[in-house]
């Protein structure tokens, strides 16, 4: 194995551990680019596999504060003796930087060791409430913004009684009473918003938040 995530190791610096996963940033290439206002990292997460053996995966990141998102442009997964690699041999994967991540883990990192700007300025705890079903609570962060392409974000927790959270960042187009839906490679489609739906109320709740900061 090519294990580099080892206690009282000085270089990959251990930033949540899950169950069987533990995720580390490499602390010696973590960079920090000023102008575009981006954030480049590696990490390496190690996970034990049902067959009882250690896999381990090192990725690279490029964080965008503007629009709170994370690039992963490389993947190497090492299993025993075996190295995959993803480098050229397909399109980058975006996703949203979402509260209680891996990704928003890594940026409170940085901003501790090297004052790096926060994707999430309004802390992450106050959240207001939007509706309760048999199965959970859905709750909406106030820490919304509006993006480049001129869509509302927000991001929505789904506190289920389990004990179990979700979070989703929702994009809503107010002068055409749509949701803007994007998938992991960029793809953009347009979802209707329906009377009396959990949507309709998500969207009442984001318009609210948007009226309120105007």
């Amino acid at each position: 194995m090519n294990g580099i995530i080892e206690a009282g190791g000085t270089r990959w610096h251990v930033i949540l551990t899950r169950g069987q996963d533990t995720v580390a940033v490499d602390t010696e290439t973590i960079e920090y680019d000023k102008g575009a206002n981006t954030l480049s990292y590696w990490t390496q997460t190690r996970s034990l596999t049902r067959a009882g053996t250690y896999m381990e995966t090192r990725d690279f990141y490029v964080l965008n504060f503007k629009d709170r998102t994370t690039t992963l442009k490389r993947v190497l997964t090492y299993i025993g003796d075996k190295v995959e690699d993803t480098d050229g041999k397909g399109q980058d994967v975006v996703s949203p930087v979402l509260p209680d991540s891996i990704e928003n883990f890594v940026v409170e990192y940085a901003h501790r060791i090297m004052n790096t700007p926060k994707v999430f300025p309004t802390p992450v705890g106050q959240w207001n409430w939007v509706l309760s079903t048999d199965k959970y609570t859905c709750t909406i962060s106030p820490d919304a913004f509006v993006d480049d392409s001129g869509y509302y974000n927000v991001y929505i927790r789904k506190s289920y009684l389990s004990g179990l959270q979700n979070y989703a960042l929702y994009r809503f187009d107010f002068s055409n009473d749509r949701i803007i839906e994007k998938d992991f490679l960029g793809n953009v489609s347009y979802k209707d918003i329906i009377p009396e739906s959990i949507d309709e109320k998500i969207y009442k709740a984001a318009y609210e938040l948007y009226v309120k900061k105007q």
